[in-house]
């Protein structure tokens, strides 16, 4: 879909989202994924959480900040900028926060038109858990910090790195939950090369 309005995660996550999802963000791991990035404006996060309910397989959550001009310095925060974005989650899927994203326009390639009337009827859910704790992540950071963390793995900002394979798992729950067939031959056909065209065809993130 067209991305109706300007919108910055720093205008989504409020203090009008259920305070619970703040506390439980603080329970999930966040990781950059190890891939070569076609696109500069796009951010593909891994993230698992710790809870007994959470998915032990972990999710995608994906950014794309259509508001970021690539510079030298790079000084712009990624919070103040205009972006998209996704996650993988159930809770994204069907609390209500795709409907949000939908009409507050920042969703991008899934479109829900079901009014929340069961899970979210005062239309609050505007994040999940999974992308809150990647907002607390980018907090006081600028474009030039997460580049870098491109450049210079695991311990600089407070991202680690994990590699493509390690988050096959969650590629194949996400088939199973999108009714697509992912099998061996096709996983083993993945890379950091072409890992974020797949990821982009395939409609996983953003």
């Amino acid at each position: 879909m067209v991305n109706l309005n300007a919108v910055t995660l720093q205008q989504i996550v409020t203090k009008d989202i259920d305070k619970k999802f703040f506390n439980r963000a603080e329970n999930c791991q966040i990781k950059h994924i190890n891939y070569i990035s076609s696109n500069p404006n796009r951010v593909i996060f891994w993230i698992t959480c710790g809870e007994l309910y959470s998915d032990p397989k972990g999710q995608y959550v994906s950014f794309v900040f259509d508001g970021y001009v690539p510079k030298n310095r790079d000084t712009k925060k990624p919070l103040n900028t205009d972006l998209r974005m996704k996650c993988t989650c159930g809770w994204w899927k069907f609390g209500g926060v795709s409907y949000n994203a939908t009409t507050e326009g920042y969703s991008y390639n899934y479109v829900e038109n079901r009014f929340p009337e069961v899970k979210d009827p005062d239309l609050k859910n505007k994040a999940c858990k999974h992308i809150i704790k990647a907002y607390n992540s980018l907090k006081h950071k600028t474009f030039k910090q997460i580049k870098k963390k491109y450049v210079r793995a695991n311990m600089d900002f407070g991202f680690p790195t994990v590699e493509v394979e390690e988050t096959f798992q969650t590629l194949l729950k996400w088939g199973e939950n999108n009714n697509v067939q992912i099998d061996d031959e096709f996983l083993l056909s993945i890379n950091k090369y072409n890992f974020e065209k797949i990821m982009v065809d395939l409609n996983v993130v953003v």
